[in-house]
């Protein structure tokens, strides 16, 4: 009787452990909100400066500021997820560690526009190719420790981008940059997020 309870113990301990991992997956990354967070943002911040300068004209500020508002809202996120969370997977860790550097190094990209670069020198020719670089790392990532295709095959892409923009002017990497967003992470986004849901229904199902 005694054996029986113990084997049933350790089942159940298996069981509950495995479904707070998937859980803890789930609640990150599944529902795609990341993803579609930044492929909206670098999209939209791509193709107002385009069309900056394409006709010249300006908004009074520079668009890709708002990268900082959507890496503050990412980190509150994540936060409101680790407070509810008792596991973190090595997978998340992981994630977790090139994005916090991916934020970084748009940062620094951003300073060295505002404050290194002659914004008249901006407007001709810069190094823009330096982003599709830098949207490469994380995506490809991502894609290959979370086995997750989209994402890793929107990697490959935007490092093909990356070689045509070495021979291409600034207006025209703009528009690159704003595709490289969309099929690096609003498209993987939205396939996580129709995923996510997909099992939530057959769960309550």
């Amino acid at each position: 009787m005694e054996n029986k309870s113990e084997a049933f113990t350790e089942e159940e301990s298996l069981k509950t452990m495995t479904q707070m991992l998937e859980r803890v997956k789930d609640n990150q990354y599944e529902n795609g909100a990341v993803p579609i967070l930044w492929g909206v943002v670098i999209a939209v911040c791509n193709l107002v400066k385009a069309a900056e300068l394409f006709w010249k004209i300006t908004i009074g500020f520079n668009i890709f500021w708002l990268t900082v508002l959507a890496a503050l809202i990412h980190a509150w996120t994540v936060k409101s997820i680790r407070a509810k969370q008792v596991v973190l997977t090595h997978e998340e860790q992981s994630i977790k560690i090139i994005w916090m550097l991916f934020f970084f190094s748009l940062a620094g990209l951003l300073l060295y526009y505002e404050i290194v670069l002659d914004k008249s020198a901006f407007q001709s020719q810069s190094p823009l190719s330096l982003h599709l670089l830098l949207y490469f790392m994380p995506t490809l990532f991502t894609g290959i420790i979370a086995r997750f295709k989209p994402m890793t095959i929107g990697g490959i892409i935007c490092l093909a981008l990356f070689v045509v923009s070495l021979f291409s002017n600034s207006v025209f990497d703009m528009l690159l940059l704003a595709c490289a967003a969309v099929v690096c992470w609003l498209l993987p986004g939205f396939i996580l997020r129709k995923q996510y849901y997909d099992k939530r229904k057959k769960g309550h199902a």
